[in-house]
């Protein structure tokens, strides 16, 4: 199946965009409109994604970090028959401007997943891209919010 890429540009720099990214546990903070019941930790964690049937769960892991530019994730579901690779990258574009993609690619996927392919594409592209979307919400909110003193 082919990959799914999404994209945004968001204001604020992409180390503080990488920081917030790296714990994966932070995730749900933005992405909670489709995984659910989150448990874990920074750098691996297990949810479930709200589909139509049944909801099973996925294990989430880092497999590649490369501050600050590139995270990579391995996402296991369906007892080892599927397989995703989850890319964000993170490029400068501009002062204080961080473009955002992410990237859902298929290592493996079940037959029904193959014989619904633009659905599942369809499914991953609508929600990964309010995922993004939200990220970039939270990003710039958490830059407005006063600096508290002493």
């Amino acid at each position: 199946m082919e990959p799914v890429t999404v994209t945004t540009t968001v204001d604020r720099p992409r180390e503080e965009l990488y920081a917030l990214l790296e714990n994966l546990r932070a995730h749900e903070r933005f992405t909670d409109h489709f995984l659910v019941d989150w448990s874990g930790d920074a750098d691996a964690i297990r949810v479930r994604c709200r589909t139509p049937g049944p909801k099973q769960w996925s294990d989430v892991t880092w497999i590649e970090k490369d501050e600050p530019a590139r995270l990579v994730e391995r996402l296991v579901a369906a007892g080892g028959k599927r397989e995703l690779r989850g890319v964000w990258e993170l490029e400068p574009a501009g002062k204080g401007r961080t473009r955002v993609s992410f990237t859902n690619a298929f290592v493996k996927a079940p037959l029904g997943d193959r014989l619904l392919g633009a659905l599942v594409r369809s499914f991953l592209r609508k929600n990964n891209a309010r995922a993004l979307e939200r990220l970039k919400t939270l990003a710039e909110a958490r830059a407005a919010e006063p600096v508290p003193t002493r």
